[in-house]
């Protein structure tokens, strides 16, 4: 990061420090889970509706 800001004329540091809190993971964490479990929720609501025999022939060609 220092070579590629040594020409800028920028006064910054050359160390970037990543800060590591609860409320940051909660962020992170809580809307990834979410959308995974969402998605999965969808997908296999999609696969309840269809029909045994269409999903065995779908299987059958693929």
């Amino acid at each position: 990061m220092g070579d590629a800001m040594a020409k800028s004329g920028l006064m910054i540091n050359d160390i970037a420090r990543g800060r590591v809190t609860v409320e940051g993971f909660v962020r992170g964490i809580v809307p990834g889970m979410t959308a995974s479990v969402a998605g999965s929720l969808f997908a296999s609501l999609a696969i309840f509706k269809r029909s045994e025999a269409n999903l065995f022939r779908e299987l059958e060609v693929g």
